[in-house]
C-alpha cells in the first residue's frame, strides 16, 4: 500500500517505514455519517495501534450513546464532544514525498475551527490538533481523545487518580461508558509507554501550560474493550501535539 488521497471518500493515506496511517478527514453526505471528522486509525508494520471499532446495534444504548459520538474516536472536542453535523472538510496539505497530511473542519461545533496535520518524520508518528473557538466565546473544555489497541505501563499510571467526577452531570453521555477513570495534572508534556501486539510505542502528549490526562478502559468491538486516553484543557484556543515512538520489541 502506498500513501494516497481518496478524495471520493474524504479519506488519505500515509505509507512510510512501518507505519500506515488512515485519515479521515469528512464526509460526502449525512448518510452513516458519526462525529468522526479528523479521526485517523494506526498500525504499525501488522501492529494494530488504534483502530475504528465502528458500532453496534442500532437500537443499542451503546450505538447512541457511545459509539457514533466524539469520544470514541480519536479527535478534538469541545465540552466533550466531537464534530457536530456532517461536513467534506477541507484538505490543507498532501504531501506523499514527505509523509504529511493536514485537513480542517471550520464549523466543527459551533463555529469552532478544529485543524489536524499528521506526519510520518525520523521513523515517528506526530499528531498535531489544534481547536479554536469563535471569536466572543467563552472558555470551554478543549480536549482530545486518544484509544489504543494495547495496555499502558502500570508504572506510568502510578501518578494518576481514581477520578470519581469524570463521569459529571453536566458532561454527555458517552462519558458513562469509560470504566475506572483515573486523572491527573500535567505541565506541557508527559509520556506513556503502551505494549501492543509485538512492539511497544512510547506516546507523548505535548499541551502549552496545566493540562488534564485521563486514561481509563472503554468500549471496543463487544465484547472486546481498549485502553483510552482523554486530554483536557479549558480555554478558548487549544494544542495537543502526540507523539508515536516506536520503541524496541518486547
Amino acid at each position: 500500500m502506498e500513501s494516497r488521497n481518496l478524495d471520493s471518500s474524504r479519506m488519505a493515506i500515509l505509507r512510510q517505514g512501518d507505519w500506515q496511517v488512515f485519515f479521515h478527514y469528512g464526509q460526502l453526505d449525512a448518510s452513516h455519517a458519526q462525529a468522526e471528522a479528523l479521526h485517523y486509525e494506526v498500525f504499525l508494520g501488522r501492529t494494530d495501534v488504534s483502530h475504528d471499532p465502528g458500532t453496534v446495534g442500532y437500537g443499542s444504548p451503546l450505538h447512541r450513546e457511545y459509539f457514533t459520538q466524539g469520544l470514541a474516536h480519536n479527535v478534538p472536542l469541545v465540552n466533550g464532544l466531537g464534530q457536530a453535523r456532517w461536513h467534506t472538510g477541507e484538505l490543507l496539505i498532501f504531501d506523499k514525498a514527505q509523509g504529511r497530511v493536514a485537513a480542517r473542519q471550520t464549523d466543527y461545533r459551533a463555529g469552532a475551527v478544529a485543524e489536524r496535520e499528521l506526519r510520518l518524520e525520523g521513523g515517528h508518528l506526530v499528531d498535531l490538533a489544534r481547536l479554536k473557538l469563535p471569536a466572543g466565546a467563552g472558555p470551554a473544555a478543549l480536549g482530545l481523545a486518544l484509544h489504543l489497541q494495547g495496555r499502558v505501563r502500570a508504572d506510568d499510571l502510578a501518578g494518576l487518580r481514581p477520578d470519581p467526577r469524570f463521569v459529571a452531570t453536566n458532561r454527555p453521555a458517552a462519558f458513562r461508558h469509560w470504566i475506572e477513570p483515573r486523572s491527573a495534572p500535567f505541565v506541557d508534556r508527559v509520556s506513556f509507554r503502551v505494549d501492543l501486539e509485538g512492539r511497544a510505542v512510547r506516546v507523548v502528549f505535548e499541551v502549552p501550560g496545566t493540562f488534564t490526562v485521563t486514561h481509563a478502559v472503554t468500549p471496543d468491538v463487544p465484547p472486546r474493550h481498549r485502553e483510552s486516553f482523554l486530554l483536557e484543557t479549558t480555554g478558548t484556543e487549544a494544542v495537543f501535539v502526540t507523539t508515536f515512538e516506536p520503541m524496541d520489541e518486547r
